[in-house]
């Protein structure tokens, strides 16, 4: 998975009745200052924590799938 996988943007639906947040995106220009910045060498720590970050946005959509469905 490379170093950028946290600043993609994912569809997912928001349930009003919940008033849970947004993830916020990182976007194309944060994405650009991580590339002149890290490599596939470089930032391991800033690579493993945006990872982190693009899974816990995946299973957060799918909670707020799950809530949606429960109404």
């Amino acid at each position: 998975m490379g170093i950028l996988s946290g600043c993609a943007k994912t569809n997912c639906n928001y349930t009003p009745m919940y008033n849970l947040p947004e993830m916020p995106i990182a976007g194309a220009d944060v994405a650009g200052e991580l590339e002149q910045v890290c490599d596939g060498t470089k930032c391991p720590n800033t690579n493993k924590w945006l990872n982190d970050l693009y899974f816990f946005k995946q299973q957060y959509a799918l909670y707020k799938d799950v809530l949606k469905s429960d109404t």
